[in-house]
């Protein structure tokens, strides 16, 4: 079975408990580790003057304890950590893979489920404006 790293377990004890138990599901089917939890207002407001996050702080589902948003990244064995400079042909394949999986999850156990690669949770993911393929949102209903 898969495994956090130390460093991926302190940032997912940040997140509510929902997002720790769908990522240790998540672990089950591949191996992924945890880039951001809670964010402070320094580390939103750099993610924000470089484009990578639409939201200023305090407005970031990452910006609350506990978090209810996760930054994931996904690891392959032989290519290391995926992003669209390791693996350009396949990244959205490997981060919706995953994103199946937590939807699944989270269908199963009666939760809300947002990810930054489908925003609007149409399906259709020629539609978004932004994209944030390691952003997933997990709440209560």
């Amino acid at each position: 079975m898969n495994k956090l790293s130390r460093n991926s377990k302190a940032k997912l004890c940040t997140c509510n408990n929902d997002i720790y138990r769908a990522v240790f599901f998540a672990l089950q089917f591949m191996d992924v580790g945890v880039a951001d939890g809670v964010r402070g207002r320094k580390r939103q407001q750099i993610l924000y003057n470089q484009g990578k996050s639409k939201v200023r702080y305090p407005d970031s589902k990452h910006n609350k304890t506990p978090s209810d948003a996760v930054d994931l990244v996904v690891y392959v064995e032989g290519i290391g950590y995926i992003d669209e400079v390791s693996a350009p042909n396949s990244y959205r394949q490997y981060y919706g893979y995953l994103a199946g999986i937590l939807r699944i999850y989270c269908y199963e156990n009666g939760l809300n489920f947002k990810w930054g690669g489908d925003w609007d949770g149409d399906a259709n993911f020629d539609d978004q404006t932004f994209n944030d393929l390691m952003h997933f949102e997990i709440t209560r209903m």
